[in-house]
């Protein structure tokens, strides 16, 4: 079985990944770093785009109908 580690409640603290929910957020060590990872699934059950803030700007995470991701970065409001 494959362990992660959970963001909730202290990054040391392991959980099993076939038990996690299915939008948990969990992370992994590897050469990398630590990643998440997100079920697109989940994140999309109810609509076909998202809204991410980062660094003060706002991004919009969208489904296409190919079911590809697309990212794109919002314009400022004047």
């Amino acid at each position: 079985m494959k362990q992660l580690q959970a963001d909730m409640p202290s990054a040391s603290t392991a959980i099993d990944a076939d038990k996690a929910p299915h939008a948990y957020v969990a992370t992994e060590v590897d050469a990398v770093g630590v990643v998440a990872c997100l079920d697109a699934q989940q994140l999309f059950a109810n609509c076909n785009a998202i809204t991410i803030q980062h660094a003060g700007e706002i991004y919009l995470l969208s489904l296409t109908r190919q079911n590809k991701l697309l990212l794109t970065k919002q314009a400022e409001k004047a």
